[in-house]
């Protein structure tokens, strides 16, 4: 009985470190430019204009490009209708920034280094290496709040944001 006990406590404090050394990111920062999980795409498209293309994914999701200073917003809506009069119906479970104006709450952008990154939100839940075009990059994945929010580092540098609802999304 004794040892179970001393091994509960041990694996609570275990439990309590790992989460500690690995500070999410808060709720309220899961948002680029003002999209985040769950935002209407109707205020998406009145802030940032009308999708150069939209695409039916399945029964369930459509995904839409908009082109900001030549740099596409690559979004994803939960819907089974399509058209600019179902806007108000499609809601974001899935969205990529590579614009550098574009920044989240704590000023974290695409362009910020590694270091700000780390410095602002902590070490991430998990590094995953990758390469595309004998590009060679890694990503720094963070889960909060049943978001996944990835951002894909090239030399140090964050080139991508990409936010995930959990719910939507299982990545791990």
């Amino acid at each position: 009985m004794l040892k179970k006990i001393c091994l509960a406590i041990i694996l609570t404090a275990f439990i309590f470190l790992v989460n500690i050394c690995h500070a999410g990111i808060p709720k309220n920062e899961s948002s680029v430019g003002g999209i985040r999980i769950g935002s209407n795409m109707r205020q998406i498209v009145n802030s940032y204009g009308n999708p150069v293309q939209s695409v039916k994914k399945g029964y369930e999701s459509i995904i839409h490009v908009l082109n900001y200073n030549d740099n596409p917003i690559v979004i994803k809506c939960d819907a089974g209708v399509m058209g600019t009069n179902a806007y108000d119906k499609q809601y974001v479970t899935d969205f990529i920034v590579i614009d550098e104006s574009l920044e989240m709450p704590s000023g974290i952008h695409c362009g910020s280094t590694v270091q700000e990154l780390v410095n602002t939100y902590g070490e991430p839940t998990r590094k995953q290496q990758g390469k595309e075009n004998n590009v060679i990059f890694t990503n720094y994945i963070y889960f909060e709040g049943g978001d996944y929010i990835i951002f894909e580092i090239h030399d140090g540098i964050i080139k991508l944001i990409e936010i995930r609802d959990m719910e939507v999304n299982h990545i791990f």
